[in-house]
């Protein structure tokens, strides 16, 4: 089955991550993240702008599990 994004098919990986073009024009997309559920996304979400556009961003608590069940060393230094 495929992600369809903007009349676009994407083919679906089994890793939760979908990739469309080709660098430096490609644009990742995260099916499924560490540490928050989708439910949990979507209600913390914030609303802000990106090329004109109004966009849902991850909320700063959200994001901050996501990055603390990730374990990657860059992302230790949370405030």
């Amino acid at each position: 089955m495929a992600l369809v994004v903007g009349g676009y098919a994407v083919p679906r990986s089994a890793e939760g991550h979908e990739r469309m073009g080709v660098a430096p024009n490609r644009v990742d997309l995260l099916t499924t993240i560490d540490g928050v559920t989708f439910d949990e996304a979507r209600h913390g979400r914030v609303a802000g702008h990106y090329g004109g556009e109004i966009v849902d961003y991850i909320g700063r608590a959200e994001l901050i599990r996501n990055k603390r069940a990730s374990s990657r060393p860059q992302d230790f230094n949370l405030a």
